[in-house]
């Protein structure tokens, strides 16, 4: 755990709890560990506010992956149609398939996506320079980032090598605020 010089209040951390929804529908779903809160971003727009590409990525690395991830996935090349039925053979027949978003993770890129099948299933890839799947996760739960205590109710992404530098995260009351390079989101705690 990094020291961040700040005491962690256990009830801080606990009022801090619950399902967070921007206005977009995307949700935080915070957690309270013993020294830190666990955010799962479900939705495009959570895993945007909390996530910044660097440690080696960038925006462009990003959107090259995802425009990968989604050619792949359209089934346009061999390795794309063995993947649909793959994915048919263990899903059901595909409807649509979008993306959600993509996050550094165990030092690769990894989109997100949602496949309409007989059930709506998320699921994250990573591509190789070839656009062949590197790896892929079907279930993985929305992706988790971590944040540590900052004080008086301010938080930062534990992770300070790439994803989350310079994201700081607030809450005050029912309101949660992500506020990084791209600007602030807030998030209204659901009843």
């Amino acid at each position: 755990v990094p020291d961040t010089g700040v005491e962690v209040d256990p009830a801080e951390l606990a009022a801090a709890e619950g399902a967070y929804a921007l206005d977009s529908g995307s949700v935080f779903t915070v957690t309270a560990a013993e020294d830190r809160l666990e955010v799962a971003a479900d939705g495009a727009d959570a895993i945007d506010a909390l996530f910044v590409p660097t440690g080696g990525f960038t925006a462009e690395d990003v959107e090259r992956h995802e425009a990968a991830v989604a050619a792949l996935l359209a089934g346009g090349t061999e390795a794309g149609r063995e993947e649909r039925e793959v994915l048919e053979s263990e899903l059901g027949p595909l409807g649509e398939i979008t993306t959600v978003g993509t996050v550094v993770e165990e030092g690769e890129l990894r989109t997100y996506v949602t496949i309409e099948a007989d059930e709506t299933t998320l699921a994250w890839y990573a591509v190789d320079e070839h656009g062949g799947v590197a790896a892929v996760l079907l279930d993985p739960g929305p992706p988790v980032f971590t944040l540590v205590p900052t004080g008086e109710g301010d938080y930062r992404q534990e992770r300070l090598d790439g994803a989350g530098l310079g994201v700081r995260v607030s809450f005050d009351g029912e309101l949660m605020t992500v506020a990084g390079p791209e600007g602030a989101v807030e998030a209204d705690r659901s009843s």
